[in-house]
């Protein structure tokens, strides 16, 4: 079973927890090595303890949770906070960085409870990526503000992208890649690998489409929600491939109020959007030319 330490408000003294906190070999058996449990520390020094930089931000509704949990029944000294010692003595300045838990740590210090802790010997930054989809189901606005804080530049080209455009975060990872390469776009999103293909080619579409949706928006043919509609924006961008395709002739369809009467329907399918807009804003009918 894991030893609790008390090391109360008294935690200075660096050398001390290295020996006492982390993770320790013993022998085993014709002088094989086993690594044993981290030690449990415990303080009340609350100054001590610092979100790490890469962690998200508190979750409003995760914090309810956790705290009408702990509440119910805490068992926050048998779910330790994971943190890294910092180089030297620990002091306010000088915090222990808190990877794995800050919602609990949160919670205790509003409660003014002691905190559990364990330090961890071998952190990477990707321990907090890993832990955190695991546990707390982190989304794509938190994988993307994890990455652009590591300095990844296409994170950081994939947020000026969709805040540029005020496109919903969901709606305009699926544009930076062709429909047919979509199939694991989230899991090489989260894995760090994400790669902003055809950057250029891509802003120049989604621009159209968004010129497009605005006027539709001035017309009251649709609303702003179409800003979180992929359909929308798929079927607006593959139109731009068509032959045919004209934007004076669609804007200039749209200021002559051809159908300022009528909403665009939220279609389920990006193809009724592509058949919608084809037929009615560059004038081809459907019938005479079908979609594969």
């Amino acid at each position: 079973m894991t030893a609790i330490v008390n090391q109360q408000e008294n935690i200075n003294n660096q050398t001390d927890l290295i020996k006492n906190a982390n993770s320790v070999t013993g022998n085993f058996h014709a002088g094989k090595k086993i690594k044993l449990p981290p030690v449990v520390l415990m303080s009340t020094n609350y100054t001590f303890f610092k979100p790490h930089p890469l962690q998200r931000a508190i979750q409003p509704k995760n914090l309810m949770k956790i705290r009408q949990s702990i509440e119910n029944h805490d068992l926050t000294h048998e779910h330790p906070l994971k943190v890294i010692s910092p180089i030297g003595e620990v002091s306010e300045n000088n915090p222990y960085l808190v990877w794995d838990g800050n919602h609990r740590l949160n919670i205790i210090k509003e409660r003014q409870t002691p905190i559990y802790f364990v330090i961890s010997d071998d952190f990477r930054d990707s321990d907090i990526t890993d832990t955190g989809f695991c546990l707390s189901k982190w989304n794509i606005q938190h994988f993307c503000d994890f990455y652009c804080k590591q300095g990844k530049e296409e994170y950081i080209k994939f947020k000026r992208f969709y805040t540029d455009y005020k496109i919903d975060i969901k709606t305009a990872l699926p544009l930076t890649k062709e429909m047919k390469n979509r199939t694991h776009l989230s899991d090489i999103f989260r894995d760090g690998k994400f790669v902003f293909d055809n950057e250029r080619e891509r802003r120049h579409k989604v621009e159209l489409a968004v010129q497009f949706l605005e006027k539709c928006v001035t017309y009251k043919m649709a609303t702003l929600d179409f800003y979180r509609n992929g359909n929308f924006f798929d079927g607006f961008i593959k139109l731009i491939d068509h032959p045919k395709f004209d934007m004076n002739k669609i804007m200039d369809r749209l200021e002559k109020g051809a159908k300022k009467e009528s909403k665009i329907p939220k279609y389920s399918k990006f193809v009724s959007f592509y058949n919608l807009f084809k037929e009615d804003f560059l004038g081809i009918n459907p019938t005479k030319e079908l979609m594969e």
